[in-house]
């Protein structure tokens, strides 16, 4: 008997021992579990851990410095070329191309052949600077004309008149905004007659900026530089012509953006046919840009280096006529006067020459844009990935975004 009850008691104390010791076993496991999920939970995922890596100094200050080189090389290269080097491509004369002035008070050199080997001295003869003008224009190549104005003033030349330009940009923005104010209510185009009003009223502020870029250097003061009213009043014509031709190529793009989308919606062809519609805003923009805006650009520059005062010189073969095409803009009342604001006689104040080489610097300048922007495309790939964490943890965050696809 008592050893029935003995036994019946080392059962029990043995069971009850074996109970608190799995209690235990599953307490340290419930708070491992507990310590393991709360890891999880503050353990950030692929696309956390990526998004930390951008944000730390290091990582902002390298992309942030590139990105800055980029603008500012981008900013020098679109006003050295778009600005400074058009200009000079649209005054510049090409009409007496490789004639040299031979009109002298000298009398006629002797013909014999002793006095001319007396008066060579062996030494190169130059000719005078402004007797000749060279068989091909300096403007011809990017080369050349930024040689020219290193010439003229340096590194620095191929910025001339960056001040007018900065003190145009904010006239401008000062009177849209100011304008805007009674055209707002009119929606896309009360934008533009804002526009329009504020460069017509800042047309004497973007002349003086032509000639700052197009004249040589000057002791003149800042406001010196600004025409007189009664001279300033002939460039409103042009100017107004110049931002119409704008705003009918920007109505043109986006009208024909409406329209390629409607075709695109509408249309039963192939999904590759149709997707070529996507081009047609792009001609439609490409188009007027060179029938109708890049004349008026050209014509507006023209009319600007035509009143350039007597006592400034340009630093290309400049003539203030252009050939004659010019004389009629003194006379602001007559009827030609008129004729020649439009379109049609934007196209009669240049040559197909001059055109050519406008529309050859602008060529240029979307590929130099296009080159750069390639080049600092791959150096911020390179960065990121750098910052990324490399192979390893692109992959990484690639599975993650495929387990969220699915």
């Amino acid at each position: 008997m008592q050893g029935a009850i003995a036994s019946h008691l080392v059962k029990r104390g043995v069971s009850f021992a074996s109970k608190c010791l799995k209690h235990k076993q599953d307490g340290h496991n419930q708070a491992a579990n507990v310590d393991k999920w709360i890891q999880i939970q503050n353990t950030p995922s692929p696309a956390q851990d990526m998004a930390q890596r951008f944000k730390t100094p290091g990582a902002v200050i390298t992309l942030g410095l590139t990105a800055l080189v980029f603008i500012i090389l981008g900013a020098a290269l679109e006003y050295s070329i778009r600005f400074v080097a058009t200009n000079l491509a649209i005054v510049e004369n090409t009409e007496d191309s490789g004639r040299i002035a031979l009109t002298s008070n000298e009398p006629d050199a002797p013909l014999s052949k002793t006095a001319l080997l007396d008066d060579f001295d062996g030494e190169e003869q130059k000719l005078p600077i402004g007797e000749f003008v060279p068989s091909k224009p300096i403007t011809s190549k990017l080369r050349t004309t930024f040689k020219h104005l290193h010439s003229v003033g340096g590194f620095r030349s191929r910025f001339r008149g960056l001040g007018m330009a900065i003190f145009y940009q904010l006239a401008l923005i000062v009177f849209t905004a100011l304008f805007n104010v009674f055209f707002a209510a009119l929606g896309p185009v009360g934008m533009w007659m804002a526009s329009t009003a504020a460069a017509v009223v800042s047309c004497n502020i973007h002349a003086a900026w032509t000639h700052a870029t197009i004249a040589a250097p000057s002791s003149k003061s800042f406001f010196q530089r600004f025409l007189a009213r009664k001279v300033a009043c002939q460039m409103i014509m042009p100017t107004l012509r110049l931002q119409t031709t704008i705003g009918l190529m920007h109505a043109s793009v986006v009208g024909s953006g409406y329209l390629a989308v409607a075709a695109f919606n509408a249309s039963k062809a192939p999904h590759w046919v149709s997707a070529n519609l996507a081009f047609l805003p792009v001609a439609t923009g490409i188009l007027t840009g060179l029938l109708l805006v890049i004349p008026s650009y050209i014509a507006l520059i023209r009319t600007e280096a035509s009143l350039m005062p007597e006592d400034m010189t340009a630093i290309v073969p400049f003539d203030r006529t252009f050939g004659g095409r010019m004389l009629v803009q003194s006379d602001t009342c007559g009827r030609r006067y008129f004729q020649t604001c439009t379109v049609r006689g934007a196209w009669t104040l240049f040559s197909r020459d001059t055109y050519k080489r406008v529309l050859k610097m602008q060529v240029r300048f979307v590929a130099i844009i296009f080159a750069l922007t390639v080049v600092f495309t791959g150096i911020f790939m390179t960065e990121a990935y750098v910052i990324s964490g490399g192979k390893e943890e692109l992959n990484k965050l690639w599975v993650q975004f495929q387990a969220t696809r699915q």
